[in-house]
Parts: structure tokens; C-alpha cells; sequence
């Protein structure tokens, strides 16, 4: 799934002022520069932004329940992705049993199928 459809389902911004391709070129190019300032300077090229902007959109994304560790698999993207997978074999929409994974939990709700939380790990005893 890509990201910009992501957001748009999530419904992250409220306000359509600046389309969402310019957000998410804006907080890939904070990632690379680390300079809200900067960033704000180079996407004035497409379309005029603010720093301040920028700061905001940033402050979204970390809400995302996406992981910017390398090589992870823990992150909306890919759990949407196996949901998606596994709903080729069901017969009719399941209700999926998950523990502490926002990610997957995130997923779920953004496909708009039911859940439930348990906690599979056994509490220590003594």
C-alpha cells in the first residue's frame, strides 16, 4: 500500500491546503536534512510552505505506527499488507485475536475489520 493512500485513509490531516504528495516529499526530504527551515526552503520550489508547516506534518507522521527501523517488519504497512494476504483465504471476514501490536492493530481498523485484544503471554507466578 502507498503511503499517500494510507494517509488519506487514516484521514492524518484535516485540512487539504497542500496536497498530501508535498507532505510526504516534505518529511522525507526532514529526514535526510534534519532541517524543518531547509526542508521548507527546498519544497518552495513546488509549492510555498512554511517551516512551521513542516514541524507540524512531522509531528503527524510520528503518530503513525510505522517503525524507521532497517529491516523491520513491525510496522502498518506490511501488517496491512498480510492482512490483506490472509483475507484471500477466508470464506467470510474473520475476527482477528491480536496482543500489544499497534501496528497490526492500526491495520485492522484502517481495513475496517473487527478484533479483539488478549494477551497471550503467561503472568509469571511467586
Amino acid at each position: 500500500m502507498k503511503l499517500k493512500k494510507l494517509i488519506e485513509e487514516l484521514e492524518l490531516f484535516e485540512r487539504e491546503r497542500v496536497p498530501n504528495d508535498i507532505r510526504i516529499l516534505g518529511v522525507a526530504t526532514y529526514v535526510q536534512t534534519s532541517s524543518t527551515r531547509r526542508t521548507a526552503k527546498i519544497l518552495s520550489e513546488f509549492r510555498p510552505v512554511s517551516h512551521t508547516a513542516v514541524w507540524k506534518w512531522i509531528k503527524k507522521f510520528k503518530k503513525l505506527p510505522i517503525s524507521t527501523e532497517k529491516n523491520t517488519t513491525r510496522n502498518i504497512l506490511t501488517a496491512r499488507s498480510f492482512v490483506k494476504e490472509v483475507l484471500n483465504y477466508c470464506e467470510n471476514e474473520p475476527k482477528f485475536l491480536i496482543d500489544k501490536a499497534p501496528w497490526l492493530r492500526k491495520a485492522i481498523e484502517s481495513l475496517g475489520l473487527e478484533f479483539e485484544h488478549q494477551t497471550f503471554r503467561k503472568e509469571k507466578s511467586g
